[in-house]
């Protein structure tokens, strides 16, 4: 665990780093090269945000094919694309999610997560959607032109000024 947070749920995570430090690691605070190794190295990313009106961390995790595991809302509602049977067929499932803020909630993403994994075609056809989304500003400015494009090509209404 890498990041920072309300005492009551980091405690407990330092608690049991100290009774099984070959499996847990905790470490608070903000440390950017780090985060990406994590990113990059793990299998999942679990990001079960009550709110985020952006995330980058999750389009980190998707670009290293960490599939990431996020709570349905703001920017990561945006960004992340659920699997599902229909996501899973037409190639744009990019991760798992969930909506209620719960511990439940969160366990059935990380266990459909987990049945994904053990299916190797599955998981690597979420990994490679993943890697090839594109959150460029570029992709995003492109896109913007073509509705602003569409938007002056319409013909004008009647007595409408410029």
């Amino acid at each position: 665990m890498l990041g920072a947070g309300s005492r009551q749920f980091v405690a407990p995570l330092e608690r049991l780093a100290e009774r099984h430090p070959q499996e847990i690691a905790v470490r608070t605070g903000l440390d950017e090269a780090l985060a990406h190794l994590v990113e990059a190295g793990a299998d999942l990313f679990l990001m079960p945000s009550r709110f985020e009106p952006c995330g980058l961390n999750q389009l980190y995790s998707m670009r290293y094919g960490t599939p990431p595991i996020v709570r349905r809302t703001g920017g990561l509602a945006d960004s992340v694309v659920d699997l599902n049977a229909q996501t899973l067929a037409d190639g744009t499932a990019t991760g798992f999610m969930f909506d209620a803020a719960t511990p439940q909630a969160l366990l059935g993403a990380v266990q459909r997560a987990l049945a994904a994994f053990r299916e190797p075609s599955t998981w690597r056809s979420v990994q490679r959607n993943g890697m090839a989304r594109d959150f460029r500003w570029d992709a995003s400015a492109q896109r913007y032109l073509e509705v602003y494009a569409a938007v002056l090509a319409r013909p004008r209404a009647a007595g409408a000024q410029a």
